[in-house]
Order: structure tokens, then C-alpha cells, then sequence
């Protein structure tokens, strides 16, 4: 379970469009993240930190939600590569536009999770 998530990341990706080989940082953000895919599948390239690097590919279907938390949080890397299509089971798919919804845990300097906002005003009010 994911009891303190406080943040959500809306990325926006056009056909063709990456994002480069991560850990999301750790002092920033608590164990456990969370990632819905929308409209477009994806493959995701997860990177072993260190050592031997072992690499795996991971088709994330439109829809899909993806969870990971501790060795897959912390000592996997992950990436989506630029180009404009994925292979599949022996199959080319073409990207489409696809919408990511990043759910976090955003920490404090002391490391406790942040308080969650609820405003019901645009932009929130604090």
C-alpha cells in the first residue's frame, strides 16, 4: 500500500518522446511510486544500478499501472528510449500520445512525508 502518497506528476509525451535513465531521487521522494499509463502503450527499460547492469524490458500497456518499491524503486533504474515504435512479441507497435499519472511521496528535509493540500481552488490555496 501506498498510505502516503501527496504528490501526483502529470507528464504529457508525443509520439517519438523519451525520458532518460532514472532512480527517482531518493532524499525527495519516499518508498513507493506508482505510474498510470493512458491512451498509448510504452516499453520501459529497467537498468540494474551498479554491478553487472542487467537490463529488462517491460511493455506497459494503454492503461497500465506500474508499482515499485523497494529493490525496484531504489536499484533498478528506468527509462522509456526515443523513437517512434516499440517491438512487442515479435509485432512493431507505433507510439501514440501518451499521458503518465506519477503518484509519490514527497519528504521533508527530515524525511517524514509532506502534509497533503486540499483546496478546492485553482491554483490551491495553502
Amino acid at each position: 500500500t501506498f498510505p502516503n502518497t501527496n504528490q501526483l506528476t502529470v507528464n504529457h509525451y508525443a509520439p517519438g518522446e523519451g525520458i532518460g535513465s532514472h532512480v527517482d531521487t531518493p532524499s525527495a521522494f519516499g518508498d513507493g511510486l506508482l505510474s498510470l499509463s493512458l491512451n498509448s502503450g510504452i516499453v520501459m527499460e529497467f537498468r540494474e544500478v551498479g554491478g553487472v547492469r542487467q537490463k529488462k524490458h517491460v511493455y506497459l500497456p494503454p492503461r497500465s499501472l506500474v508499482a515499485m518499491t523497494g529493490p525496484a524503486r531504489y536499484q533498478w533504474e528506468h527509462m522509456i528510449v526515443t523513437r517512434r515504435t516499440d517491438h512487442v512479441d515479435g509485432k512493431v507497435l507505433p507510439r501514440a500520445v501518451r499521458v503518465s499519472l506519477t503518484f509519490r511521496t514527497a519528504l521533508a528535509l527530515d524525511r517524514a512525508a509532506l502534509p497533503r493540500v486540499v483546496s478546492n481552488r485553482i491554483p490551491p490555496v495553502w
